[in-house]
């Protein structure tokens, strides 16, 4: 897929969803706060597979090494030894072979543990979505018509409807051109788009890489998908000559069962300092980049924007630098939280947490506070789950925004 530069045209079919952890988490994937707990419990699942899995167990072991003795660190700066994010751009700074934990050992680890936080999961959350008319397709796989349902309402796993959101899936009378574009390392994104039988492509450089499978097979133009960190399903070849391509597999499953020994393609937050032109993900920034700034619609979700990925400020900048198309930009990001109940005091407008304070003071140090005060900008203090599932909600962000015209509820 080539990169396609601001045209200078004003589009208003073109959005981009950029995915942050908390769009996981309902996969059981962990967020950044329980991330090292989770590696912890990782461990003795691990032993539990057998030993071709040691590999992993010794660079989770590596890994709380580190953070022992980077605590040093943490005694002068303000590093947090438990936040996985802070130890693994610690541990890029340290650079390869410097240290018990270094960057390729970091990446092993979190693979191990998104494995064994997404097979401790045993269903992950359905709903059921009705249509204003009968869809013209054939049920995708996965998705239930009970008998003595109505016709046109079908039972689909949560991701099937946020993804069918995202991809214009639901648009079939108001076609869309989106794309995603995410921070996070596992495949939910990939499992969801075959699931709905989408092909999809990574934004790298066709030169660069190998789909060990042979490409995703699919209806229509392959869905980018611009995973900016990268993804547990990467590979470089360590016993290939050092031109070898990225291996791409479906899965982290297959990447592990591969007879050759692969380093993973994962990077910190701040990895991209030392990129220059010619560097394979270089391409994926700019492929994000020109959508953004060709955009209509920017949906963020589940990006709290921590401090270590100080490079969401200049991707953003440098997206909507020429972006004349844009109409909105929604900010979708909430746990489980108390209803705040409107007080005399606040003006009749509900209080806000501690938290969604600080989630609002973070995302307008990257955007100009105005933006919220005109209405470009919203803030919807929700999880990801009940922003899709909302459509049938009067006045909700995606009945507002057109974003899925066929849908007409969404139930569960």
């Amino acid at each position: 897929m080539n990169a396609v530069a601001n045209d200078n045209a004003i589009h208003n079919d073109r959005n981009v969803y950029i995915l942050g952890a908390g769009f996981s988490a309902d996969a059981g994937l962990p967020l950044v706060a329980g991330f090292m707990n989770t590696m912890r419990d990782a461990v003795m699942w691990l032993k539990e597979q057998g030993p071709d899995r040691t590999p992993e167990i010794e660079a989770i072991e590596s890994v709380f090494a580190f953070r022992r003795s980077a605590a040093a660190a943490a005694l002068r700066t303000h590093i947090d030894v438990e936040n996985i994010e802070e130890l693994f751009s610690l541990a890029a700074a340290y650079r390869q072979g410097r240290h018990e934990a270094d960057e390729s050992k970091v990446a092993r680890a979190i693979a191990a543990t998104l494995d064994y936080a997404a097979n401790r999961v045993k269903d992950v959350p359905k709903v059921k979505v009705s249509f204003n008319e009968p869809p013209g397709w054939s049920r995708p796989s996965g998705w239930m018509d009970p008998e003595g349902w109505k016709k046109g309402i079908y039972e689909c796993p949560i991701y099937d409807l946020q993804l069918g959101v995202m991809t214009g899936y639901f648009s079939h009378s108001n076609p869309t051109r989106n794309t995603l574009i995410t921070f996070n390392y596992d495949t939910v994104v990939e499992e969801a788009l075959s699931r709905l039988g989408f092909a999809y492509d990574y934004g790298l450089p066709e030169g660069a890489v190998r789909w060990v499978s042979g490409r995703p097979n699919g209806r229509g133009e392959p869905i980018p998908i611009l995973k900016l960190h990268g993804s547990v399903n990467w590979g470089v070849n360590l016993s290939a000559p050092s031109h070898q391509k990225i291996e791409i597999f479906p899965d982290y499953t297959l990447l592990r069962a591969s007879e050759a020994k692969h380093e993973l393609i994962l990077a910190p937050p701040t990895w991209r300092k030392g990129w220059g032109p010619s560097h394979v993900m270089t391409a994926v920034w700019d492929e994000a980049i020109d959508a953004l700034s060709n955009a209509t619609r920017i949906i963020i979700i589940g990006y709290s924007l921590p401090a270590t990925d100080s490079h969401f400020k200049y991707l953003m900048s440098a997206g909507l630098r020429d972006n004349i198309s844009l109409r909105k930009i929604l900010f979708v990001n909430g746990r489980e939280q108390p209803r705040f109940v409107p007080l005399p005091e606040t003006g009749g407008h509900p209080q806000q947490s501690a938290e969604q304070l600080q989630l609002q003071s973070r995302l307008f140090q990257v955007l100009r506070p105005e933006l919220l005060e005109r209405g470009i900008a919203e803030m919807l203090f929700v999880r990801a789950m009940d922003f899709f599932r909302d459509i049938g909600t009067l006045g909700s962000a995606l009945a507002r925004e057109h974003l899925a015209p066929d849908l007409k509820s969404v139930q569960g």
